[in-house]
């Protein structure tokens, strides 16, 4: 009797759990509706005017946030808010002034209640260009695997297969890809609407050590042991000299660059380690293996370096021709792959500081006089060569006849106050 009245209870049980779920279930319906009813009036209500032309999201959603109560909420990364939008409404509601900004499909929006909007983008992912291509070594032509391609100002990227192949989806056919490798120079390469983009790289060239020349090759400069000192070639062409001679005055131990003359044209002598015999103590110079004999005849901006072997080794190589030392020019020389002409123009004024002044034509022959009466022991005749009446009327005598008795400014006539001077280097 018992089992049966057990039996009859629990279905009783289970029926009334059914009415208890779905009277709740109708509760939270009715509840999301009355929400859903509020938020849709409270949008229908609020009416909008907009007039914006080629302005940005970020700036239609401030006008919006402006104008009403609503929150507009979306991930900066995920929605492009510098996108230009062109919208004029009067009067209009917020679906509708949504519904114009994304009228492309590509941003969703979701009005959660009474002053919030959620933006979510579109899935558009069939939409993105795709960019493929493959990356190879600029000289051996072998593919390139785990290359990094990046989108330039973003983190989202790919990297090659084992064949220098990759594949990456861009934002639009605009966007700049990043191409990174170790050992490898890094490449950026704008697409362009370009769909397959193929990328030789090239290995990374850095200066990590300082080259000189000795004579029977080169060698690090840390690994030198001989007495050779060395320049480079960008340190003569900052002088902004036209000679060599005078570039290296200073710039390397134990080479001493004389100058005799402030002549133009003139040239400084060059002695390692001052005069070495009683003939000739010039050092030898050698221009990329052949010697030369005047090193002013070099360009200083087609110099790579300079090394000046000062010690006794040098005539191990050279001979007898070293025995006052040897300077190594290395001119410049074309790299593979690179194409470059260069045109410098320099223009300049040089000006004296200051010039000696000079006596005018009464004193000078004064003086004369005084010289050749010296010379003479002092005899009697103090007026030797110039007599006492041409001395005393020479002002009468000049503008009674100024060919005969001249009087000329002869530093006014012949020097300027600046010379220019201008260079062309092709």
């Amino acid at each position: 009797m018992k089992k049966n009245a057990l039996k009859d209870a629990f279905p009783r049980k289970k029926t009334i759990f059914k009415l208890l779920l779905i009277m709740r279930l109708t509760l939270i319906l009715t509840m999301i509706n009355i929400m859903s009813a509020t938020a849709i009036g409270f949008s229908q209500n609020t009416k909008l005017t907009l007039n914006l032309r080629n302005a940005s999201l970020k700036d239609a959603f401030n006008e919006i946030e402006r104008q009403s109560s609503f929150s507009i909420l979306y991930k900066a990364d995920a929605i492009n808010q510098d996108k230009k939008v062109n919208i004029h409404a009067s009067r209009a509601t917020i679906e509708e002034v949504l519904n114009t900004l994304f009228v492309d499909k590509k941003i969703h929006y979701k009005i959660l209640d009474n002053s919030l909007i959620v933006l979510l983008p579109g899935n558009n992912n069939e939409q993105q260009p795709v960019v493929k291509g493959k990356i190879t070594d600029s000289s051996t032509g072998e593919p390139l695997p785990g290359v990094t391609i990046v989108i330039d100002g973003t983190a989202k990227g790919v990297t090659s297969d084992i064949d220098g192949n990759y594949s990456i989806q861009v934002p639009n056919t605009n966007s700049v890809l990043v191409f990174s490798y170790v050992g490898y120079k890094a490449e950026k390469i704008q697409i362009s609407g370009r769909p397959v983009i193929d990328v030789k790289m090239s290995a990374g060239v850095e200066k990590l050590d300082e080259i000189v020349v000795v004579g029977y090759g080169t060698v690090k400069k840390k690994d030198l042991t001989g007495a050779v000192s060395s320049v480079q070639g960008d340190a003569l062409a900052e002088r902004k000299t036209t000679q060599i001679s005078q570039a290296l005055q200073g710039a390397v131990p134990g080479l001493m660059v004389t100058r005799s003359s402030n002549a133009p044209g003139s040239t400084a002598t060059l002695r390692i380690r001052g005069i070495t015999t009683i003939g000739e103590s010039s050092p030898l110079i050698i221009m990329d293996g052949i010697p030369v004999d005047d090193i002013n005849g070099i360009n200083p901006n087609d110099v790579e370096n300079i090394s000046v072997l000062k010690d006794a080794a040098s005539a191990s190589i050279y001979g007898s021709r070293a025995a006052a030392g040897v300077i190594l020019v290395t001119t410049k020389r074309a790299k593979e792959g690179q194409l470059a002409m260069d045109y410098n123009y320099e223009y300049g004024v040089e000006k004296p500081t200051s010039l000696p002044s000079y006596v005018g034509v009464t004193r000078y022959m004064q003086m004369v006089n005084e010289l050749r009466w010296n010379d003479n022991a002092n005899n009697s005749n103090q007026y030797p060569t110039y007599t006492k009446d041409v001395i005393d009327n020479y002002a009468t005598l000049n503008a009674n006849n100024p060919d005969l008795y001249p009087n000329t400014d002869w530093k006014k006539l012949i020097l300027n106050d600046y010379a220019p001077h201008q260079t062309h280097i092709l």
